[in-house]
């Protein structure tokens, strides 16, 4: 069979757009598609990024802030009375309680705690931040706030507080035998 030359431009042509749109099906369009795709995840797989970036860092302050309260537990004078110790902080800042009480839950096999219960009336807030940070930065051993109440007296311009401050012993076992 023989074939016109317009029927074999014909037939180059078709052929040709047969390649092209073959080539464009098998590699262009998944391309495309891929393109689009990765348009799409890079910015959320970014952003998950950003955020574990945060957390490791928050991580890691927090590990530092561990290890300085590992240090002061270890470091603890024997003699360290919290009663005694918030009483002096307390006229050092000029702040005065109406009631600190002191308990101590029953002991545990390997630690002691010694919970102080603080209420303030008719305090600035100054003076309570004041308070609250020299606690946390002179105190010879860590000292975790465990509750903080703060309402608003109802005839000034001042607050009313109560807070919880606790001071753990713990017995001579060593730190990585020790759950904390």
């Amino acid at each position: 069979m023989r074939l016109t030359r317009r029927e074999k431009r014909l037939l180059a042509a078709s052929v040709l757009v047969a390649a092209v749109w073959l080539s464009y099906a098998a590699w262009l369009r998944p391309a495309r598609q891929r393109l689009e795709t990765l348009d799409r995840v890079i910015p959320q797989k970014q952003q998950a990024l950003l955020e574990l970036t945060s957390l490791t860092q928050e991580y890691v302050h927090l590990q530092q802030q561990a290890a300085q309260a590992r240090i002061k537990r270890q470091s603890a004078p024997e003699d360290f009375t919290l009663l005694g110790y918030l009483e002096a902080v307390a006229r050092q800042c000029q702040v005065y309680p109406v009631s600190m009480e002191a308990q101590q839950p029953g002991p545990q096999e390997d630690s002691s705690e010694t919970v102080v219960i603080m209420e303030f009336e008719e305090i600035a807030m100054d003076q309570l931040v004041g308070f609250l940070a020299r606690v946390r930065s002179e105190a010879p051993v860590w000292l975790p706030l465990q509750y903080l109440h703060i309402s608003r007296n109802p005839q000034g311009k001042r607050l009313n507080c109560t807070l919880q401050i606790c001071h753990a012993r713990f017995s001579d076992m060593p730190a990585e035998g020790r759950q904390d």
